[in-house]
């Protein structure tokens, strides 16, 4: 088959013809639901094409949809719709790809993390090069191999480094000469209004040993088990990923809960270490923290409801138990409210960046609906 000479046309491609891209953002394909379009796949065939790029030896390489790819490639359909575009470069390549992913099915926290810093740092050798007349030939070239997205910061952070004549990609972004602002590039994304601290603890992520995050591509492990690992030296993520996959072969298979078990076994143990992100210096003054006996504590009773435990003296026998004021809610029942928010918060971050099926929509959200009209009202702005 000859390559097409249009920038994009459409073609009907043998699947077979068609490579994956090792360096795109998803490395985790869930098994049921690649077996249920698969499913739906072979009944109704490919109806939205895929995005491919010409090799120039007669075969295709995958620019995004791999999830329909291989659902093709599954049910040998002898053809399936596919947009050929003309080769974009490795960064271009990236934007597309995590647009792609965002907009259809959430990317894993680690995905998610290498994907946009990938895209942070491109843009910022994309405004280098332009301010030194460079050709871009060198960062091609960097990423011309079939590199791990490990592999591509790496190269990426080397790249950098070269261009602004620093030595660490943190000597870059901490001399107040960023050249794009990472603002601009997460509003490519839909994720501008992501807080500080959401994106500090996702890019948190990175911090596990670039090796061990080859040895994770493709497995479900969240955010908060990542960090974790992290706080471990090169060495020891190494084995308690190898610990974790052994156990997961003589157990279900799944190596995300094994290695949160690992992480916590260590820690039962007294080996884990301490985290030094938490000795990091806070924005603005320090402050010494003085306890207020008049605060209340939120604990557990064991069971599903929370209680209210605190250091105040019960009210005397025959006394008024104190009270807010009218039309307002206690401080004890704000305390509560907070706990669980952040309890909510702490979820989906340990989740990462999934949806909810059908049926836990239809479950949650009328609770959902309700929270909010109360949230607004109690917050004055219903």
């Amino acid at each position: 088959m000859t390559t097409p000479d249009a920038p994009t046309t459409l073609h009907a491609l043998d699947p077979q013809q068609i490579d994956l891209d090792p360096t795109q953002p998803r490395q985790e394909i869930d098994p049921l639901a690649q077996a249920e379009l698969a499913a739906s796949v072979r009944k109704y065939g490919v109806r939205i094409p895929i995005a491919v790029v010409p090799t120039g030896d007669g075969r295709y390489r995958l620019l995004y949809g791999e999830r329909r790819l291989r659902a093709a490639q599954a049910c040998a359909l002898p053809t399936l719709p596919c947009l050929v575009a003309a080769p974009p470069t490795a960064l271009d390549a990236l934007d597309l790809q995590l647009v792609e992913n965002l907009c259809r099915s959430e990317l894993r926290p680690l995905e998610l993390a290498q994907g946009l810093w990938r895209s942070i740092l491109g843009a910022q050798i994309t405004a280098l090069e332009a301010e030194q007349a460079d050709d871009g030939k060198g960062t091609k070239h960097l990423l011309a191999s079939d590199l791990t997205p490990a592999g591509q910061i790496a190269a990426l952070e080397a790249r950098l480094c070269a261009l602004a004549g620093v030595t660490g990609v943190a000597d870059y972004f901490g001399g107040g000469r960023v050249r794009v602002p990472r603002a601009v590039v997460l509003a490519r994304y839909g994720m501008a209004d992501w807080s500080a601290s959401r994106l500090k603890k996702l890019f948190q992520t990175l911090s596990v040993a670039p090796a061990v995050q080859d040895m994770l591509a493709g497995v479900d492990v969240s955010a908060r088990a990542l960090r974790d690992l992290a706080k471990h030296d090169a060495a020891a993520q190494a084995a308690l990923v190898q610990q974790a996959r052994t156990t997961a072969a003589q157990g279900n298979g799944d190596l995300g809960s094994a290695l949160r078990d690992a992480l916590d076994d260590q820690a039962d143990k007294g080996d884990e270490p301490q985290d030094e992100l938490a000795l990091l210096p806070m924005d603005g003054a320090a402050h010494a923290f003085t306890p207020d006996p008049s605060l209340a504590l939120l604990t557990t009773t064991g069971g599903s409801a929370p209680k209210l435990v605190t250091d105040r003296p019960a009210p005397a026998r025959g006394s008024t138990p104190p009270v807010s004021k009218a039309g307002q809610w206690s401080d004890d029942a704000v305390l509560q409210l907070e706990g669980a928010l952040e309890a909510a918060l702490h979820l989906f971050d340990d989740v990462g960046m999934l949806r909810f099926s059908a049926g836990q929509t239809q479950r949650l959200q009328p609770l959902w609906s309700e929270l909010v009209e109360l949230m607004q009202h109690a917050l004055g702005e219903g």
